[in-house]
């Protein structure tokens, strides 16, 4: 109950008694807005607060809100926004300006590529670090060694892999650390000349491994359910036998 009361109102908790309603969604949206909240949370979070006024012209502008820019059309705080993301944008342009001039201060050993991973480009259950983990096993090398990074103000992440002391990386930056080293992956197969697992390349033997291990199971499959079905119907012939034909 104490924490649906604070979803509520959140000022609760104050020495002095909580605060209006409408100056507590204010801030809160300021916040969000300052803070680059998830929009959909930030919408939740206002939809517990307004609560039984959620049937009202400005409770459905925010049910039918899909940015924070139509969260503030719905609280009059546009020109917050406008002002807030304005300054946000300059410094994230002044921030990825320091990191260039920093890359090409530093690593100047490492392989750099603009690319970025794309899952609809590559068959199912094939990425290109498999293919690059499976070519290092092939040619005797060492596994590969995937280092990433978190870019403090978007939280967004970049990988350099290592792989037979080389280092390769993406000058592009990915949203998780999972897509990061795919990226990073493909940075050194492309340099190295070798193929990626894309759909249209000429399958390599580990695609052709893959199929093969899809049809195993899939014949697997079907070999259960066929004993599975003469065992039903062995079943089922039985209960239908007449009790004067039982063996006994």
């Amino acid at each position: 109950m104490l924490a649906r009361a604070a979803m509520w109102n959140p000022s609760i908790f104050r020495r002095d008694g909580p605060l209006p309603l409408e100056q507590v969604i204010g801030e809160y949206i300021r916040y969000a807005i300052r803070y680059d909240n998830h929009t959909f949370n930030t919408k939740y979070c206002l939809c517990q607060m307004l609560r039984e006024k959620l049937e009202s012209p400005q409770g459905k502008k925010l049910h039918s809100a899909q940015s924070h820019r139509e969260i503030c059309e719905a609280f009059d705080s546009v020109e917050y926004y406008k002002e807030t993301t304005a300054m946000l944008e300059a410094r994230s342009a002044a921030e990825a300006r320091r990191h260039h001039t920093d890359d090409q201060l530093e690593d100047t050993d490492v392989t750099t590529m603009t690319v970025r991973f794309d899952r609809r480009d590559y068959p199912p259950q094939i990425t290109p670090k498999m293919f690059l983990l499976e070519w290092s096993r092939s040619e005797q090398l060492p596994q590969p060694v995937y280092e990433t990074v978190q870019r403090p103000l978007d939280r967004f992440f970049r990988s350099t892999v290592t792989v037979a002391n080389k280092k390769y990386r993406s000058t592009a930056w990915d949203k998780s650390k999972k897509l990061a080293e795919q990226t990073a992956a493909i940075v050194c197969l492309r340099t190295l000349g070798l193929p990626e697992g894309r759909i249209g390349e000429e399958e390599s033997n580990l695609v052709k491994k893959r199929k093969r291990e899809e049809k195993t199971e899939c014949s697997g499959s079907a070999e259960s359910a066929e004993e599975s079905g003469h065992a039903a119907n062995k079943r089922n012939h039985v209960l239908s036998t007449p009790e004067s034909e039982v063996p006994r």
